[in-house]
């Protein structure tokens, strides 16, 4: 992921010469005789920003370039955090007694030079070997620019005219579930291939097509991560009978499911299974079967899962061929009305190629691409970053180079989201927020962070990167969440500054030196003792810590004290810990399980 992760460090370099910017005209800094320091670092940061184009594009063969821009990204973020904290404590101390102050003032004056002064000494060095590698300058720019119930929950709601390349899959497993040959049991067809290649897309395509318009029943039921047999029967039970309540127990159900369909024609569908437990996949299949009038279909990514609940062997949906790639991307970035098709189609067609054939990918380029010039088509089609093979397990070359096209900022707001768990819902408010106290919002004269918060959210929903979440109207926030693979896109970039914890899986929570956000989950952290030692993991220049299902005791824990973003929406909690007085630069706190006392 190494190679992905260094994509970050333009986006920081960018952001930091900015603030550096808005220092020089500080106030304090004027006065403490800070300028001349700020501007060398600014100018130094400058001159290397102008060649990290050309340092990303070799970042992704060259280890050493790799390395180099690690120690420059890092380099940033020291300085960050180094205006941050002399902002903080040079704050309203002002009302103190005049003499204290002025002890403060100087002994503050005194550590911000020598920290200054190191800085000034590590650029340098950055600067020198910089020289080594004879980075070329190119100027070009391809654009300038709590939980929730029911996520990443799908629907059987398609715009079918919109459907590009499926028409031929659609027929095929139409056919597969006419012909099947079950005389006695439930029919269950599974649709598997790799994340983003349409397997819900092509499960609306069935559902919707009028071979089943004379079913008694039609029936849809997104299953998700979160596997629950109650859930996915009490679903079923409640789109057959309208008005139904909640069954209690799965011998219930059951029966109530024999009741209502048996000899009844019926299709479901199963979408997004995830279940790998034999015991859990047969419970499953014995709940569904009830008649050999049923027709299942079940879409999963794995060929495991796939061959465990089948009737009838997994249909394996392919990639779509390069031209109808082409043809969403023609869809989406408004071909079709260009002066200059001709010039561009066959540069376009190579793009295509570079899809991996995967709809998701050819829609976030075909959004990309809209309004860019011929140039910028034939530079998209030129980066190095195409190069890599794709794997269910890794990110996708083509959205990888749809994030690389990113402004700066956009890029530290898309990684951001890969603190969050996949498949989570995402308010797209308290998102916002965080990226503002966080300093992700480019300055504007013109526009409020919140208005270009808000921009960036549009562009991300326009690319895949964001996609809207179907949730009941008395939430009346805006709901976000991420494709998979969209996801595994952020969390690779943002890899070296990201520790996640899950108590349950017990994945790795060793201390990473330059990590700057957390997200911790199922910890119980509720006594004293787990409360400290959880504490430890943390350094001391973290920026975000992220509760979901945790038992946490307000008194116990510590926050480092820089920390801008405190989300604990996953968290019910008594009290709020004393350490959150200690917290100057703290501008985000989450915490709607508050409990009264």
């Amino acid at each position: 992921m190494a190679h992905v992760a260094g994509l970050l460090a333009s986006a920081v370099v960018s952001a930091v010469g900015n603030k550096l910017g808005s220092a020089i005209g500080d106030e304090v800094m004027m006065l403490c005789s800070f300028k001349d320091d700020l501007k060398d670092m600014k100018d130094t940061l400058e001159y290397m920003e102008a060649a990290l184009k050309d340092a990303e594009r070799r970042s992704v063969t060259e280890e050493l370039v790799r390395l180099w821009l690690n120690r420059l990204k890092h380099a940033a973020y020291d300085i960050s955090y180094m205006l941050d904290e002399f902002q903080a404590n040079s704050e309203p101390a002002s009302r103190k007694m005049i003499g204290k102050l002025d002890c403060f003032a100087i002994a503050l004056k005194i550590t911000m030079a020598y920290k200054m002064k190191k800085m000034r000494g590590q650029l340098r060095k950055i600067k020198d070997d910089h020289e080594s590698f004879k980075f070329t300058h190119d100027n070009s720019s391809l654009i300038s620019v709590h939980q929730f119930p029911d996520r990443r929950e799908t629907t059987s709601d398609v715009i079918e005219s919109l459907i590009i390349g499926r028409d031929k899959d659609r027929m095929n497993v139409l056919s597969l579930l006419a012909t099947s040959s079950n005389k006695e049991d439930t029919t269950i067809l599974p649709i598997c291939g790799l994340g983003g290649i349409g397997k819900t897309t092509l499960a609306q395509l069935v559902f919707n097509d009028g071979q089943f318009k004379d079913y008694n029943h039609r029936v849809w039921v997104y299953v998700s991560q979160v596997f629950d047999l109650k859930k996915i029967g009490n679903s079923i039970i409640s789109q057959v009978e309208k008005g139904s309540q909640n069954l209690d127990t799965r011998q219930l159900i059951n029966q109530h499911l024999k009741h209502l369909l048996q000899d009844k024609k019926t299709l479901i569908v199963l979408d997004d299974l995830w279940e790998t437990d034999n015991f859990q996949l047969d419970q499953l299949k014995l709940m569904l079967n009830v008649s050999s009038k049923m027709r299942v279909l079940v879409t999963t990514r794995s060929i495991d899962i796939a061959r465990k609940i089948c009737t009838v062997e997994a249909y394996m949906l392919d990639p779509l061929d390069n031209d109808m790639c082409w043809r969403i991307i023609k869809q989406n970035s408004g071909f079709e009305s260009r002066a200059d098709k001709e010039k561009v189609e066959p540069v376009g067609q190579m793009i295509a190629r570079k899809c991996g054939g995967l709809p998701l990918a050819a829609q976030a380029l075909g959004f990309l691409l809209s309004g860019m010039d011929l140039t910028d088509w034939e530079a998209m089609c030129n980066t190095d970053i195409w190069d890599e093979p794709f794997s269910d397990s890794t990110v996708l070359p083509s959205l990888k180079l749809s994030y690389n096209t990113l402004t700066p900022y956009l890029r530290l707001c898309f990684a951001y989201c890969g603190i969050f768990r996949k498949g989570h819902s995402i308010s797209k408010d308290d998102l916002i927020q965080q990226w503002i106290a966080l300093g992700f919002i480019e300055p504007s004269n013109n526009f409020s962070a919140i208005q270009l918060g808000e921009k960036y959210v549009r562009q991300f929903l326009g690319m895949s990167f964001l996609q809207h979440t179907q949730l009941p109207e008395i939430f009346a926030k805006t709901i976000l969440t991420m494709h998979d693979l969209v996801h595994d896109l952020a969390r690779s970039v943002i890899a070296e500054e990201l520790v996640v914890f899950d108590a349950e899986i017990g994945s790795d929570a060793r201390r990473k030196e330059y990590c700057h956000y957390v997200s911790l989950t199922n910890c119980n952290i509720s006594d004293y003792i787990k409360a400290r030692k959880m504490s430890t993991i943390f350094p001391p220049k973290l920026r975000a810590i992220h509760f979901t299902d945790c038992e946490f005791h307000g008194g116990a824990f510590s926050f480092p004290k820089c920390l801008r973003v405190l989300d604990l929406s996953g968290c019910p909690i008594t009290e709020f810990p004393s350490a959150l007085g200690q917290l100057k630069q703290l501008e985000v706190l989450i915490a709607p399980r508050l409990q009264d006392r």
